[in-house]
């Protein structure tokens, strides 16, 4: 919980922060596949997802910043019925705010960038495999991009990065399944204006 109140206040001084030292530059909306990974992928199939992102060219620093709001959906692997699970219609999902910082290699019309990040994702659920319902996890990612820059403000743009979850799910008792957090590699497509 400590953890999770001091990532809110860098979040905060961080938007609070951006303005006075950068301008708004790039919004970007995508949709694209999301893959599961790690113990992830035994509970969860591939899934969707969706992210607005609002990014800063800040002043005098070799990186920008960028804000991205994420959302993902992911449904549940085939399993035998039993006690503790029911017949289809289970999921996982994500849902939050990413603060990344981005480095971007300038080749004129294509610019490929790296981005690492960190932020809150409320994560919830609908397997009766796992106790509660949900919970907010601190996420970590590192990933690439292409932006392809298409006429004065509108491109296409393209990345992937890998997600990490600092939090698993909490169990039933008796736990049926082994521990797992989210872990995902998001493939994002979209717009850039």
């Amino acid at each position: 919980m400590k953890l999770q109140r001091l990532a809110v206040g860098a979040m905060a001084c961080a938007i609070l922060l951006i303005p006075p030292v950068a301008e708004a530059q790039v919004v970007k909306l995508g949709i694209g596949r999301s893959p599961v990974s790690g113990d992830f992928g035994d509970e969860a199939r591939t899934g969707w997802a969706g992210q607005a992102t609002f990014g800063f060219q800040a002043f005098d620093l070799p990186v920008d910043f960028r804000a991205d709001i994420l959302y993902q959906t992911f449904t549940n692997v085939e399993r035998e019925p039993s006690v503790w699970t029911r017949v289809g219609g289970e999921w996982f999902r994500q849902a939050g705010v990413m603060l990344n910082a981005t480095r971007t290699l300038d080749l004129g019309q294509f610019q490929p960038y790296g981005l690492v990040g960190v932020g809150l994702l409320r994560e919830w659920h609908g397997d009766y495999s796992y106790s509660g319902t949900d919970h907010v996890g601190l996420n970590f990612n590192l990933g690439v991009g292409l932006d392809i820059q298409l006429l004065d403000r509108l491109g296409f743009f393209m990345e992937a990065r890998g997600l990490i979850s600092n939090k698993a799910l909490p169990l039933s008792r008796p736990a049926v399944n082994p521990e797992i957090k989210f872990r995902s590699i998001p493939l994002i497509f979209g717009i850039r204006l």
